[in-house]
């Protein structure tokens, strides 16, 4: 289970309670006094985030912005900014003092970063000895290849070595997952400060790589599974979107990059995962059905947003529509796109 399965729909919840949630998710976010985002806020009440979650906690923002204890801003729905003001501080701390026990810390479900740490132990435990077997059998067959007469190719050696820093990158994740990790406070921030260190591959916290059958291959001889599913639907709406990005306004894209500066090896890697996007979608129309999302979570998580920022500025541009659809349908299309990439980056565990 992970924990975005956790999260409950969307149900009524006292007012303080919001408040007690906004403060937490600025403290274990940018800082206290930082705006956080209305998606956080709904994670730390434990709610799941999807457009309806967003249409139904947002009345309730706006009344305690209108009552002076919130304040608002950017879009109405994913990642429109929330900050506790100094007056909802204020009425917080009043009602702490008064033992409301809507205001109490212990009101609030377990949070985000809380819960990521306990996912993250309990997966270690169940992986550290199947990754520790992966490790002796690499490091057996790096034996086999340096006891030969002669020894191997560079092409050969270089590949076992990328192996085993991969196989012990898992290994040591999956350690200070399960030994390391100190257990995260409501106080603050939850950061590994190590982070990535110059010899790793990736941050040792990155748990979503462990499957990942493009670094390891398929683990213990099981299929790897999906990081999370798209329905028909989202299926559809991102596929007429991605065709959209890559043929009608791709040079414009690119374009618009290169006047601003970016490397041309983020250009590459972005195209890179947006044919690998499409590679889990599917290019055949007659491919309709629920489709899994297999690339990793960092890389599918941009390209949703990448995505869905195309998704809203089509909606305003006119030469996105179709010869046989009205302006009102194109803005139909493409809002059908922005909902789909909402949803599934609120899916992401």
């Amino acid at each position: 289970m992970s924990p975005a399965t956790e999260l409950r729909p969307f149900g009524p919840v006292a007012d303080l309670t919001v408040l007690a949630a906004v403060e937490r998710a600025q403290v274990q976010g940018k800082g206290r006094g930082k705006p956080t985002t209305r998606r956080r806020v709904a994670a730390h009440l434990g709610f799941v985030w999807h457009s309806g979650t967003a249409r139904k906690l947002l009345p309730q923002l706006l009344a305690l912005e209108s009552a002076g204890y919130l304040e608002l801003g950017g879009a109405a729905g994913f990642e429109g900014r929330c900050r506790l003001t100094r007056q909802g501080l204020n009425a917080l701390q009043h009602a702490r003092r008064a033992e409301a026990p809507e205001a109490s810390v212990e009101a609030l479900p377990e949070s985000p970063q809380h819960r990521t740490w306990r996912h993250a132990r309990t997966a270690a435990a169940a992986e550290i000895s199947e990754f520790l077997g992966a490790v002796t059998a690499e490091v057996q067959e790096a034996e086999t290849v340096l006891l030969r007469p002669r020894l191997g190719s560079s092409g050969e050696l270089m590949q076992i070595g990328n192996r085993l820093q991969l196989q012990f990158w898992r290994l040591a994740s999956a350690t200070y997952c399960l030994r390391e990790w100190p257990e995260p406070t409501e106080r603050r921030r939850d950061t590994d400060k190590l982070g990535r260190s110059g010899f790793w591959p990736f941050p040792r916290r990155e748990l979503e790589r462990w499957p990942d059958a493009r670094l390891f291959g398929e683990v213990g001889g099981t299929a790897v599974a999906a990081l999370i599913s798209a329905s028909a639907a989202q299926r559809q709406a991102l596929r007429d979107l991605m065709a959209y990005r890559l043929f009608v306004i791709g040079d414009r894209r690119l374009a618009v990059a290169v006047i601003a500066g970016t490397p041309h090896e983020q250009l590459a890697a972005e195209f890179g995962e947006d044919l690998q996007l499409m590679g889990d979608l599917g290019w055949d129309r007659a491919e309709c059905g629920e489709v899994a999302l297999t690339m990793s979570r960092r890389p599918l998580e941009l390209t949703l947003r990448r995505m869905r920022q195309d998704a809203v500025e089509a909606q305003a541009g006119g030469d996105s529509r179709r010869p046989s659809e009205t302006d009102g349908e194109r803005r139909a299309r493409f809002k059908l796109a922005e909902q789909a990439c909402d949803d599934l980056l609120a899916a992401l565990p």
